[in-house]
């Protein structure tokens, strides 16, 4: 028998701490028929990190592109040292070029065409410039180095020339090239992780085909209902596509919504061949709460050169995702203080989805900036004197005049919902009791409010909301209707989206 003590039993949940939240879990749905080695389609999987992406097999290292080739004709033997050289001049981003250059010169030993074709080649792929070739006798097939994708698809962007006797001659230029369809979602998911290291991403591949965007409630089922925000990169090339498919993807929103899964959507299309930013459309004038449309792209590094090789834009929906991921339910991610977006390389020049520099719109119409701010878009800008890039407003494809105008609006009351769902619904059938006068009893009434009021505290510990009400109607005849009635009122966070100072001389303070 144990020595006479005192003994302490550690008491456990009466901090009434709630576990770690689920804002930060996002999702990215992709039309593909192309699916990463990792991954079957239609089969969601979600991972931590970039890492984690890419051992499921999306990676940013363009294995998957076809390369543009270009036959080169070798004609001439010449003599011992004449040279040849072939010179590449690559589109670069921003309307520069990249060159590059390769010479050989003839050597005893290229007796013949077929030898002197197979030095080059072996020349051309221990060059080190990631163009490599193969021959076939005199006939030389360049392939470009990785990455291109479809930049060299057209153009005269091959050359020869020769020192001495005319060696070598271009047969083609390059034709052929099909851009990487895995180094733009690796590109996404990177830019997700980048700005929240601490993000949750389910990542879905769906065959393409849709008509309805029905996989988002497919997708966020898989996913338990965990999902907060998803991502979408569409192909729309018009504004009429894409106003059609906010609408029907907010209407697969509103399904998630009545399932007691709610998210909201940050959606991008393909606007790379649209030159005239001014003729997008309103998104105040639409109805689609649930829908935020990005329309930035980095300007000057990775985004933008695969802006160029694929032809298509490459918004900045990872950044922008991750971003949301990041913060607060109530903080905006265009606040300044909290939220760079630039890394000093990627999203440091920045430009819109249609290549158009923020810098050259900024300087040349700003009225056009603030007419896209005015629509509803979000993009990146940059604000005097504060180093970095950063998001314009938090909007929403919806009247200005709604509740839901902007993102951390859904968020908040979307996450207010959840939780009271989660709370309310071990009291669906439990009993109800009345005063003798057939209002509902005091106990009736706290046993439903108490129910919600944990999460709304935490809430408002955690700078979510200012401040709530829960009130229950006493006197709804529940023995009748089998109804209660309960009514929360949120007290949100607001955010300072302008600031108005007067400052002015005086004679005297």
């Amino acid at each position: 028998m144990a020595l006479n003590n005192i003994t302490f039993t550690l008491g456990s949940g009466n901090l009434g701490r709630t576990q770690p939240g689920s804002d930060y879990i996002s999702g990215y749905l992709i039309y593909s028929n192309t699916v990463p080695s990792g991954m079957t389609s239609s089969v969601p999987k979600q991972v931590f990190s970039l890492s984690g992406a890419e051992a499921l097999g999306i990676v940013g290292d363009y294995s998957d592109e076809t390369k543009a080739t270009a036959q080169l004709l070798v004609g001439a033997t010449g003599s011992v040292g004449d040279s040849t050289s072939i010179t590449i001049v690559e589109p670069n981003i921003n309307s520069t070029t990249n060159t590059t250059t390769i010479t050989y010169y003839r050597q005893a030993s290229d007796t013949t065409t077929t030898l002197l074709a197979s030095s080059i080649v072996n020349a051309i792929n221990a060059s080190g410039t990631g163009y490599t070739a193969i021959s076939s006798t005199a006939s030389i097939t360049l392939s470009s180095r990785p990455g291109m994708g479809t930049v060299l698809n057209s153009g005269t962007y091959l050359s020869v020339s020769n020192g001495g006797t005319t060696l070598m001659t271009v047969g083609s230029q390059f034709t052929g090239g099909v851009a990487s369809i895995m180094a733009p979602i690796h590109y996404q998911i990177s830019e997700y992780f980048r700005l929240n290291v601490n993000g949750v991403l389910w990542v879905g591949f769906y065959p393409t085909g849709s008509t309805t965007f029905s996989e988002f409630p497919q997708m966020q089922s898989s996913a338990d209902g965990q999902i907060r925000q998803f991502m979408f990169n569409s192909s729309a090339t018009s504004t009429s596509t894409m106003l059609s498919e906010l609408d029907l993807i907010n209407a697969q929103c509103d399904i998630m919504f009545n399932n007691y899964r709610p998210a909201s959507v940050i959606y991008s299309p393909n606007f790379n061949g649209i030159s005239d930013l001014s003729s997008l459309p309103n998104l105040r004038a639409k109805s689609d709460k649930y829908m935020s449309v990005v329309i930035s792209q980095d300007g000057g590094n990775l985004g933008a050169w695969l802006a160029l090789t694929t032809g298509k834009s490459v918004p900045t929906l990872g950044a922008c995702l991750g971003t949301i991921s990041k913060s607060k339910v109530s903080e905006s991610i265009a606040w300044v203080q909290k939220f760079n977006i630039s890394d000093g390389s990627e999203n440091e020049t920045i430009s819109f989805i249609n290549k158009n520099l923020w810098r050259t719109i900024d300087g040349t119409n700003p009225n056009l900036i603030n007419q896209l701010n005015n629509y509803g878009y979000i993009f990146l800008r940059k604000v005097v004197s504060v180093s970095g890039s950063y998001f314009n407003d938090s909007n929403c494809a919806v009247s200005i005049t709604s509740d839901y105008a902007y993102i951390e609006n859904n968020r908040t009351i979307d996450k207010g919902i959840r939780n009271a769902y989660i709370n309310l619904a071990p009291l669906i059938n439990s009993p109800v009791y009345f005063n003798t006068d057939s209002t509902l009893s005091d106990i009736t009434i706290a046993t439903f409010q108490n129910s919600v009021k944990p999460e709304l505290d935490a809430m408002v510990t955690a700078g979510e909301l200012s401040g709530y009400s829960i009130t229950v109607d006493p006197n709804e005849k529940t023995q009748t209707t089998g109804i209660i009635k309960i009514n929360i009122n949120l007290l949100g966070i607001g955010v300072s989206r302008n600031i108005q100072v007067g400052i002015a001389f005086v004679l005297s303070l």
